[in-house]
Formats: structure tokens, C-alpha cells, sequence
């Protein structure tokens, strides 16, 4: 197996650190699926039973590395997943987050008594000269038998799909909420309305949002606020601390964020951003 990429534009750099962020946020372990024209980070369901990735980000490799080459397990299966602990990553990538005169960073895979990915970072020194940072990052090889397990989930039909607003407001009502109460209802219609709601010994707490764009299954948005559309509400109970952690995703500014409901069952959120796709899915939990 033999992985090498290099970035040279800086914001491209500073968008990669900001997902290895909000990967942190997410969860202490991360599976990185290296493919020939695609970066995949994947976050499975901790200390469950259920198969299939809780949490995938895509990433077109062509955006971000000016050079990009890798030779898989076998000719056949063309792939390497390898686990790592995105906070080792990210402080890794500290010196890119926080420059502004980053000239390039170089990753590798390498094998140092153990399989690390090796992080070269080029920072300019004087007029004259450049100093290079190495990082090596540990990471544990994932074998064939268990890639199954770090597969996309077969996603059902959603009852409602709808654009929601700024992440950062949506974050602060979650988090005020779970403040109040462990649990949030999030319910959607398809004429374009939303909310949040927590229900105490003492009050029940809602937030409305009104005249929200539609995304249809086919992903065809519709009008806004269709006055005589169905007001049926779609809902989905959820743990608050987990919908707060995913609302970190605004670290990446994701240009347009959509909500799937299945009544009672899952909520699925995409966001997307340039050539970045983050998926994100959470079992409703009963009563």
C-alpha cells in the first residue's frame, strides 16, 4: 500500500483542518478511506450493534492535493482504510490552521516500527530559506474482511427533506435546550415549516422557522412556504448532546445544509461545501 498527496493552496489546506476538526467534535476515532479520485472520512456508531457509518464525509481529492498518488491493497480492491484519532491529526495540522504563510503541506503513508501518516508542512523561515514541520500521526490498518463495516448506509425513503438555516443559530437554540432537558423534537412539514421543541416538568420550549425551502427525494427543491400544502409534521426525538456535536459542522461554512426526516425513525443532514459532503445520520430514540 503506498499513499502521497501534496496541497499547496492555503485555503484548501485551511478547509482540511477544519474538517479534521469537526471530525474531533464528533468522535475520538475516524476511518479515512483513501480511493483514487476520492477522500472519505467515516465515523461509525460507538459501543452499538448496527452496521454501516453514522457519520461520512466525501472529499474530491482533485480539489485539494496539486499531486495525489496511491496503490491500494490489490489491483482489484484499489482502496486503503486506515483508523486514526482525529485530535492527533488536527494538532498535526495546528501550524496550518493558525498561519497565514503556510506554503504547502505533504502527507504520506509510512511505516515507522508502526504505520503513521506523515505530515510535512513547509513554513517560510526568512526571504531565503523555508522550515519544514514533520508530524507523524499513528494509524491502525483496517483489513478487507471488516471494510463491509465502514460502508455507506442503505438510506430509506424520507418523509420530508427540507433546507435548514444557519447552522450557528440552530446551534445555539440546541444548545439552550439541552440545557433544559436531555432530549429535542425536531419536526418537519413539506410546506416549508420547522421546529425544535423540549417539553419540562414546568414548560414546553419551541422554536419556529417559517417559508424553509423544500427538497423533494428526487433532491428538486420547491417553492417556499406553499400556503396550501400539507401541514402534516414528520418528527424525529433526539439526543441533545448528539445533535449539538453535528451542528459543529459549521466549522466547514457549508453553503447549503437539508434535513431528512423519517417519522419517529432517523434524521439524515447533508451539508454541502464546494467539493465537500458530509453526511450525517441519528436514530430517533423512543419514549
Amino acid at each position: 500500500m503506498k499513499f502521497r498527496g501534496k496541497m499547496n493552496d492555503l485555503p484548501c489546506m485551511k478547509q482540511f483542518a477544519s474538517i479534521i476538526q469537526t471530525l474531533k467534535g464528533l468522535s475520538r476515532l475516524c476511518v479515512l478511506r483513501l480511493c483514487t479520485d476520492r477522500f472519505h472520512f467515516i465515523i461509525s456508531p460507538e459501543n452499538m450493534g448496527e452496521r454501516g457509518a453514522m457519520v461520512w464525509c466525501t472529499l474530491d481529492q482533485t480539489h485539494f492535493f496539486s499531486e495525489y498518488s496511491m496503490k491500494g491493497v490489490t489491483a482489484e480492491d484499489n482502496e486503503i482504510y486506515l483508523e486514526f484519532a482525529p485530535d492527533m491529526l488536527l494538532k498535526a495540522l495546528s501550524s496550518v490552521k493558525f498561519s497565514q504563510v503556510a506554503k504547502s503541506v505533504k502527507i504520506k503513508l509510512t511505516n515507522k516500527s508502526y504505520p503513521c501518516l506523515t505530515f510535512e508542512i513547509e513554513l517560510p523561515s526568512n526571504a531565503m530559506h523555508s522550515r519544514i514541520c514533520v508530524h507523524d500521526v499513528p494509524v491502525n490498518t483496517i483489513p478487507r474482511r471488516d471494510w463491509p463495516d465502514y460502508k455507506p448506509p442503505d438510506l430509506p425513503r424520507f418523509d420530508v427533506g427540507i433546507e435548514v438555516p444557519s447552522l450557528k443559530l440552530l446551534r445555539g437554540v440546541v444548545d439552550r435546550m439541552k440545557a433544559l432537558q436531555p432530549y429535542i423534537v425536531m419536526a418537519a412539514s413539506p410546506s416549508g415549516s420547522m421546529s425544535l421543541k423540549v417539553n419540562t416538568d414546568t414548560a414546553n420550549i419551541a422554536m419556529h422557522f417559517r417559508d424553509l425551502k423544500i427538497v423533494t427525494t428526487s433532491g428538486r427543491e420547491t417553492a417556499n412556504g406553499d400556503e396550501d400544502g400539507d401541514e402534516e409534521m414528520f418528527s424525529v426525538r433526539l439526543n441533545a448532546k448528539k445533535l449539538s456535536s453535528v451542528l459543529t459542522c459549521e466549522l466547514i461554512n457549508p453553503r447549503k445544509v437539508v434535513c431528512h426526516i423519517l417519522d419517529d425513525q432517523m434524521l439524515h443532514m447533508v451539508l454541502e461545501h464546494e467539493d465537500v459532503l458530509m453526511h450525517y445520520c441519528v436514530t430517533s430514540v423512543s419514549m
